[in-house]
């Protein structure tokens, strides 16, 4: 009985601190979940781009977190990707982007594509 619940112990310990690691992950999928059922899809626009760089010097390498702008009933709202974005031809700036968004709260909102709802998240949740 006592190795039962030190194992139960164990084991929501380490379920709290892969948590702390894995919750930005976790809370996008749950808004992705709930914005499949009950989401409204909008077009928005690029407004800003985030550069980083990495890699080796042999081989370095760019990618982009997006900013991206849509309007809801007049008003203005702006989300900042979750995934990173590989360089194009052009600048991002000014490309047009899907977005889902709650419908009782526009500021609650995704940019719809399957890497932003449903990639990264999940491996942004996985130990």
């Amino acid at each position: 009985m006592i190795a039962i619940l030190i194992m139960c112990i164990g084991c929501t310990c380490l379920t709290g601190v892969w948590y702390l690691f894995a919750r930005e992950g976790i809370n996008t999928l749950v808004r992705s979940i709930s914005l499949a059922g009950s989401g409204v899809t909008t077009s928005g626009t690029v407004t800003d781009v985030e550069e980083f760089t990495g890699g080796k010097a042999s081989f370095p390498s760019t990618s982009y977190k997006l900013t991206v702008s849509y309007d809801v009933d007049e008003k203005a709202y702006s989300i900042k990707s979750n995934a990173y974005y590989q360089p194009m031809g052009k600048s991002w700036v000014g490309e047009n982007m899907p977005i889902i968004y709650n419908p009782a709260d526009p500021g609650i909102a995704l940019i719809d594509t399957f890497q932003e709802r449903w990639l990264e998240p999940i491996t942004n949740s996985t130990p």
